[in-house]
């Protein structure tokens, strides 16, 4: 490092001779060799094996060792193509470099590079705070250098696996336990699970500990409904083997994964009580809403998931409902959805105009504000909601309690959880899920993200009966 900015400065006091008698408007071959000569010095010495398949370029000259540190760091495929190095090189290519390779920004028009541009450019980085940077990408490829060349076992080095194990603990280091990196196999799998795609016993699961693996829910008229398997079961074991303490949730998964009507016996601790159910994997019909009408003008509306087409379904079933004085809305063990869907919901609930929610990124700031939907639902609801209550069914909840007050949540606080993820695909066909912004309340400003709603009344549920214990007491619940 203190290398590299020797030469830095040498090359800003050639510059500033140059400069003072003529202003010179550098080629690719004059930028290339002061660029990757001075900034990338001391990168380790590997890069000198690269034989360049570039047309026309002296291997005995300046340029050739600096196209090879080119080549080394990925800024340029290593191709049988002519490089032009006489044409001149624009602002714009010189300051993206810099960006890409160190983060930092530099004011640029459409003029050609000069030899004043970039002796302010060395001068940044000179003052630039990068031993930090650069030393730990040096140490990243030495290691990287040194396996590849003088690690005893090469039988065992996989190149595409070393890859893809480097960035899941880039994406792992965020301990954001949304924010995920799937190789091609793993992608395969997430994009299934996203498509109903596959035959399995069909119930949420989620690691809520390292140590513990959690039933979350159900499906309706699931294979794991059919089995008895209940929220709050803990998996300890599949097919008799034991489930690692480190195992993560996508290998848990793909065990109880297989194809249909095939069996798996799953054991669960409920209550420090060691159960075995034998599940016969399925596909199945996903049900995401249903609805009853029940005594004294209740009307009973069990939301499952916020799923694409749901805010349409919903529509249907309000006005197929007659006379309702009462409304009961169950989102229990509901852990996911989509923005657009439970807000074309609230819509029933909130008045032409008003905003349902509010979605917050890193650059920008987004309201939702629905389509205006008849007809209007604005007093006598109860909401359902559990600690797998989360995400869609949390903006749900709370959007709705905070625009008509009277709102009763029953049983227990929710998950916490109003951050808003993207997913990005790559040509391998790995992908990278990753946390892009927050949800907040639009009326009261609030983000409940890794906190919780707390219920206006608590209920214990029996887990050892099939009694619907909340079931039972809604049903009875006067305003």
């Amino acid at each position: 490092m203190k290398f590299y900015k020797i030469l830095i400065i040498i090359w800003l006091f050639i510059f500033s001779i140059a400069a003072s008698k003529a202003e010179h408007f550098l080629n690719f071959w004059e930028f290339i060799t002061i660029y990757f000569n001075t900034i990338w010095s001391q990168i380790p010495q590997s890069y000198k094996y690269i034989k360049l398949n570039f047309k026309n370029i002296d291997p005995n000259s300046e340029v050739y060792s600096a196209l090879q540190k080119w080549v080394y760091m990925d800024m340029f495929p290593n191709k049988k193509i002519d490089l032009h190095l006489d044409n001149k090189v624009s602002q714009k290519q010189v300051v993206s470099l810099v960006k890409k390779n160190f983060w930092i920004n530099f004011y640029y028009n459409t003029w050609l590079v000069t030899t004043s541009l970039l002796k302010e450019i060395l001068f940044t980085l000179q003052n630039s705070d990068l031993e930090k940077i650069s030393t730990q990408d040096e140490v990243m490829l030495d290691v990287y250098d040194i396996l590849s060349n003088d690690y005893f076992f090469q039988e065992n080095i996989d190149e595409e696996k070393m890859t893809y194990w480097a960035i899941k603990w880039l994406v792992n280091s965020l301990e954001d336990p949304y924010t995920q990196y799937f190789d091609p196999e793993e992608a395969k799998q997430f994009n299934d699970e996203l498509n109903w795609d596959f035959e399995w016993i069909w119930a949420y699961i989620e690691k809520n500990k390292k140590w513990e693996t959690i039933i979350i829910s159900p499906i309706k008229w699931s294979p794991a409904e059919k089995a008895w398997l209940q929220a709050w079961d803990i998996i300890i074991r599949i097919n008799n083997k034991d489930i690692n303490i480190d195992e993560n949730l996508s290998n848990i998964v793909k065990k109880i994964k297989w194809p249909s009507w095939s069996e798996v016996i799953i054991t669960v601790k409920r209550w420090n009580k060691e159960i075995d159910f034998t599940v016969i994997r399925d596909k199945i019909k996903i049900i995401n809403i249903e609805a009853e009408q029940l005594d004294n003008n209740s009307c009973y509306i069990w939301i499952h998931m916020f799923t694409r087409g749901i805010d349409k379904e919903f529509d249907k079933i309000i006005k197929e409902l007659k006379n309702c004085n009462k409304y009961i809305f169950d989102v229990r063990n509901n852990p996911w959805g989509g923005l657009f869907e439970v807000s074309e919901i609230l819509w029933h609930f909130l008045q032409k105009g008003e905003i349902s929610s509010v979605i917050k990124s890193l650059n920008t700031t987004e309201n939702l504000i629905p389509t205006d939907k008849t007809p209007k639902i604005d007093k006598n609801i109860i909401i359902l909601i559990n600690k797998w209550s989360a995400s869609a069914s949390e903006i749900f909840a709370w959007t709705i309690k905070d625009y008509i007050p009277s709102t009763i949540l029953i049983w227990e606080q929710t998950f916490g959880k109003w951050s808003v993820q993207s997913v990005r695909n790559y040509k391998d066909w790995s992908i990278l899920k990753y946390t892009q912004s927050r949800r907040y309340t639009w009326k009261s400003q609030r983000n409940i993200d890794k906190q919780w709603i707390s219920p206006d009344i608590k209920i214990i549920d029996n887990p050892d009966t099939q009694v619907d214990e909340i079931f039972e007491f809604i049903k009875k619940l006067k305003f």
